[in-house]
């Protein structure tokens, strides 16, 4: 596959990503429909009110009374979201707003409708939106997780558009060929799809956050929540502002078709025609992209919105007025939608719905006086008098919100705007290039990390039986601490890149800032590379990972550009490490992914845990002895119960198990169920036998003697979640081949089990099916460090990591735990300091194809 057809294909993948989350799919088609309707609707009251009274101020308070109900309801409205269940609360205002639609189609019908009545039904229909909105809102972080949170919002709002583009044409149509009541009939029908997709969604795959509890005063506590909260005060700040005026901009469009062109509804249709098409072409080009939300690209956005609509207030024709209202749409979602984003990903889970509420009461409940004013500017000042007035306060909330952004973070605005110059990467020619990256690591011998890892995003991985070509680009290579016969001098000399004698150097050819865009390094020591291993005082092999990625983080403060960082394995030999690389790559905003390759291999068979399961005990079973060994399958058990009911709330303590107590624990009431045990032990291949062999060769009893039982060789560290799961990881040293993991499940029979067959092209794991392998069997090309490499690939080119980076925050502190327990006998450690909660990616890490095909 050529880098071009690669690169557009994840762009593609990135743009539609939220896609692939059933519920968020039930939900966005449901909106577009009853969104359809609702422009039907819109178009209609504006029509109905303008046949009514002929008078663009009753237009403006028409709409006006419909807001009026945000700024006095909104903070109360936002509190009742956060206390309810989402998905019914929609239910109750969507049903409630189809009857109301139904009330507005029979007047008009009828003829009955006056413009009292039509005030007191658009005031009554505010009062449903007002409580409807920031349920709708806020659900979205519930059907896709923070990790494609802003993705799917900015996809809503391109949905928003699109509906806007096909309600606005279709109502057109139903006003001048059928009437207005139709649109009202219509727009009653399409509530049905909203109703019908709530019904169909699954609510164990929902994303959900304990509801907030009753309590006084929450309201205020909203607001102060806000208020200390500068991101979300500043975004609520410049959506007040450009609120007031711009946001009711379109109100004025019925009014330019009959006024200023002498159009009727067909003319409307088409302006509201350009300024969707344009808001559909500014929120695909925005939903891959990954700093709309951030401060100084609103401030952008507000300001081109303002001069964007000076084209429109000049435009002295049709044509060059749809033209303008295209920029102003494309300008406008970029504003809308970024905001949107900030506030969400901001905000705490269970915030949410207040300042959501806050956001339609400072977006809406501001054009309560701009509608008014503009649709009167109108009348009184010709064809570009309200767009005139609006220009201006989108123009002074992103001039303001600019010199505060500045002065409150200038290292992340220029952060910002390095990031974006990443993504365009484009070369004189207009053609993409490939982001380059720097490799730092420790040593470079053959079969090092290094040399799987590296040498992948170099030459090539295989995935699945595809040869990829890379899409990031080797620019340089530092080895720190080179042992004899190492690689590193001449696989500089091979590959043709950039020696560098300095981590510094990697990073920068000039040493004028940072060159590269991303980082990746590898900290591994392993005395195969001809140097003895170094232990610290609690028998940790010292290596310098720490050191490693505070380096790279200067460099990235220091050039204010925060580039992609990835740090194999563990984040950290000690939680004051591991915490100070956690915290300085979000304060920096340094995109970073770390980990094991485990998790993100072929599992056999490709199971994952039911998001929202409540997972009672897990066992998972490997080789080894000591970190690696313990971190790898942390790693994918992490990855898997991560999706469990609540998702990840914590862990509460860390035991390290050795000896007679290893042994003592298979028993009746002992730390771990043997069934479970029993169950990841038969799923491996093993050297002979299954769970029975192992028994049989390593039996329980003392009293067989210590040479029928190699004790002190089998290790386990059993880790207690806050949420009440077990965790247990058995080193069965010479028995088990490979990793694998066995998961109890409220209400599934039998266990699920799966394995992992990481590993070279040629070992003695078998194929799927197979009977145990003979040494030298050609296994399928699905190994671990070409998955890897695959992931790794794509996170340096889009700079999003595939899983959270809490996980490996997580897994790293729990292996620093077990080794304290370890060097205190086995004493149980409390881990207050885990209390870390994620929610996990939305889509498996893992490539989950089966691997019992033969050849390609």
């Amino acid at each position: 596959m050529t880098f071009t057809r690669e690169a557009m294909r994840l762009r593609l993948v990135a743009a539609g990503s939220s896609l692939r989350v059933r519920n968020y799919r039930l939900y966005a088609v449901g909106q577009s429909v009853s969104i359809a309707g609702n422009f039907m609707q819109t178009l209609a009251i504006a029509f109905l009110t303008l046949h009514l009274t002929g008078s663009g101020s009753a237009l403006g308070l028409a709409v006006g009374v419909r807001l009026l109900p945000y700024l006095v309801a909104g903070p109360i409205s936002g509190v009742i979201a956060d206390r309810h269940d989402k998905r019914r609360m929609l239910l109750f205002t969507q049903t409630a707003c189809a009857a109301c639609s139904v009330v507005f189609g029979v007047l008009a019908m009828t003829g009955l409708m006056t413009y009292p009545l039509l005030l007191g039904l658009s005031f009554g229909l505010g009062c449903l939106t007002v409580f409807d909105n920031p349920a709708r809102q806020s659900i979205i972080s519930e059907l896709v997780g923070d990790s494609e949170l802003s993705n799917a919002i900015i996809l809503s709002s391109v949905m928003v558009n699109l509906a806007r583009v096909l309600g606005s044409g279709v109502g057109g149509a139903l006003v001048a060929i059928i009437g207005i009541p139709a649109c009202f009939f219509c727009n009653a029908a399409s509530f049905g799809s909203v109703i019908v997709s709530l019904v169909m969604m699954r609510p164990s795959e929902m994303f959900r956050s304990a509801p907030a509890p009753r309590a006084r005063g929450q309201v205020r506590e909203g607001i102060r929540y806000v208020f200390a909260t500068p991101g979300l005060a500043i975004t609520l700040l410049m959506i007040t502002v450009t609120g007031t005026l711009a946001w009711e901009f379109p109100t004025t469009l019925p009014l330019l078709a009959t006024d200023a062109f002498a159009g009727n509804a067909a003319t409307y249709s088409a302006l509201v025609m350009a300024l969707s098409i344009g808001s559909i072409v500014g929120g695909l080009f925005a939903a891959g992209r990954r700093a709309a939300s951030r401060p100084i690209i609103l401030s952008l956005t507000a300001i081109a919105w303002g001069a964007t609509m000076i084209f429109a207030a000049l435009a002295p024709t049709l044509a060059l007025a749809l033209a303008a209202l295209a920029l102003v749409g494309f300008a406008s979602i970029a504003f809308n939608a970024g905001a949107k984003t900030n506030l969400q990903l901001t905000s705490r889970p269970d915030m949410r719905g207040r300042v959501m509420a806050l956001w339609a009461m400072c977006w809406g409940g501001s054009a309560v006086i701009g509608a008014h004013w503009l649709a009167g500017s109108r009348r009184s000042s010709g064809a570009g008098g309200g767009c005139w007035r609006a220009v201006f306060r989108p123009w002074s909330s992103g001039w303001c919100s600019f010199r505060f952004c500045g002065a409150m973070d200038a290292p992340e605005r220029e952060g910002s705007r390095n990031m974006l110059a990443n993504e365009a990467m484009t070369t004189t020619s207009g053609s993409r290039r490939k982001p380059k990256f720097a490799a730092v690591v420790n040593e470079f011998w053959p079969g090092s990390h290094a040399d799987l890892l590296v040498g992948r995003l170099h030459d090539g991985y295989e995935v699945l039986w595809t040869p990829t070509e890379p899409l990031c680009e080797l620019a340089s290579l530092h080895v720190l601490d080179p042992g004899p016969g190492d690689l590193g001098a001449s696989r500089i000399r091979e590959w043709d890149v950039r020696p560098a004698g300095r981590l510094r150097d990697a990073l920068s050819g000039t040493g004028g800032g940072i060159d590269v865009d991303g980082v990746v390094l590898i900290a591994e020591r392993n005395p195969r590379s001809g140097r003895p291993e170094e232990f610290d005082e609690r028998g940790r092999p010292r290596d310098r990972r720490h050191e490693m990625f505070m380096q790279v983080a200067r460099e990235c403060e220091r050039s204010a550009r925060a580039v992609p960082v990835f740090l194999d394995k563990h984040l950290g030999n000690t939680w004051g490490e591991i915490s100070e690389i956690y915290e300085t790559s979000r304060r920096l905003s340094i995109p970073l992914m770390a980990g094991s390759s485990v998790p993100v291999t072929v599992r056999c068979p490709p199971i994952e845990i039911p998001v929202g399961s409540r997972v009672k005990e897990v066992v998972a079973v490997a080789t080894g002895s000591g970190e690696p060994p313990i971190f790898h399958p942390l790693e994918l058990v992490q990855s898997m119960i991560e999706r469990r009911a609540g998702f990840e709330t914590g862990v509460a303590s860390v035991r390290f198990v050795s000896g007679d107590r290893f042994w003592d624990a298979f028993t009746d009431g002992g730390l771990w169920s043997r069934e479970l045990a029993d169950a990841a032990i038969e799923a491996v291949p093993h050297y002979a036998g299954g769970a029975r062999e192992y028994y049989r060769r390593y039996p329980s009893s003392i009293a067989d003697g210590p040479a029928s039982s190699p004790r002190g060789r089998e290790e386990a560290v059993v880790v207690d979640y806050n949420d009440g799961t077990r965790v247990s990881v058995l080193l069965l040293t010479g028995f088990m081949l490979r990793r694998a993991v066995a998961v109890r499940v409220d209400g599934m029979r039998e266990p699920l089990v799966t394995w992992t067959p990481t590993g070279s092209k040629l070992t003695d794991v078998p194929m799927i099916g197979a009977g145990v392998a003979t040494p030298g069997q050609k296994k399928p090309p699905t190994w671990n460090f070409d998955h890897l490499a695959s992931f790794l690939d794509r996170f340096l080119f889009t700079g999003l990591s595939p899983f959270p980076i809490e996980r490996t925050v997580l897994t790293s502190g729990i292996l620093d735990a077990a080794i304290t327990s370890r060097q205190s006998g086995g004493e149980a450690v409390d881990t207050p300091y885990l209390d870390i909660g994620y929610r996990p990616a939305t889509t498996p890490g893992q490539l989950a194809r089966r691997i019992d095909k033969q050849n390609a």
